[in-house]
């Protein structure tokens, strides 16, 4: 996880860069974002985002946004902040604790519950 300049706790995520798959973009978003190499990329649930009457320029009108759990292989202790202010490799309760501290009407922590509850999420 990676807490934003807002100070909100985030899964590591972004924007898929030109001819990049979403599991190279996850990679290399969660080195950026927090320093740690990842493998075993297993998806358990999906949240659809669709724009609404005052879209943000730059994304599309609609995104589907991929919950993961992963493998950590490689936590490198030099990794240098670039545009996170901190970052943490936790567990599921240690995620919903970062998750319930959001001021966010408690969205991302809904979300993160909801997909825990699915079928899908099988460790």
């Amino acid at each position: 996880m990676a807490k934003d300049k807002m100070g909100w706790w985030n899964p590591v995520g972004g924007h898929l860069e030109d001819g990049e798959t979403w599991q190279e973009g996850l990679t290399r978003e969660a080195y950026e974002e927090s320093g740690v190499r990842i493998a075993n990329i297993k998806v358990f649930g999906n949240v659809f985002v669709e724009q609404g009457i005052n879209p943000i320029s730059g994304y599309p009108p609609i995104s589907v946004l991929p919950f993961t759990w992963s493998s950590v292989t490689t936590f490198d202790e030099s990794w240098k902040k670039m545009e996170t202010l901190e970052r943490a490799v936790c567990g599921i309760e240690e995620a919903k604790n970062l998750f319930s501290m959001r001021d966010d009407n408690h969205q991302m922590e809904e979300i993160f519950s909801y997909l825990l509850s699915c079928d899908e999420f099988k460790i």
